[in-house]
């Protein structure tokens, strides 16, 4: 503290219309996403960004830091890396059936206000 909210601006500014994402090692609950969150849509707001809000992509929220199996972990870990990394799927032109599958460990933009 403080955020350095100027030299993010800095680094990002260039990129104003992008998604941003938070991905974090550490479960949800554990991690510095509680804190940055609302850091980051601050500095959109204050800089004028058209992007949507900063969305998370991590471990949900855990009583535990780590999952107890080295190949649960590299699993996880994969697939955080790939979420984070991933661009968004595109819009189809048509209204298709959605599969209801969800293979992401935790991509969700809604946020726990209390």
């Amino acid at each position: 503290y403080p955020f350095p909210d100027g030299k993010l601006h800095e680094n990002i500014g260039r990129f104003k219309n992008a998604d941003l994402v938070w991905c974090q090692e550490e479960p949800r609950n554990m991690g510095a996403w509680s804190f940055v969150r609302d850091q980051i849509e601050s500095l959109q707001t204050k800089f004028g960004y058209s992007a949507p809000p900063v969305s998370y992509v991590g471990r949900p929220e855990s009583a535990a830091p780590a999952t107890g199996s080295f190949n649960r972990h590299a699993m996880e870990q994969t697939n955080l890396i790939d979420t984070a990394l991933s661009l968004p799927p595109k819009k189809p032109k048509t209204r298709l059936k959605s599969s209801g599958q969800n293979s992401l460990i935790n991509n969700s933009k809604s946020r726990n206000t209390s």
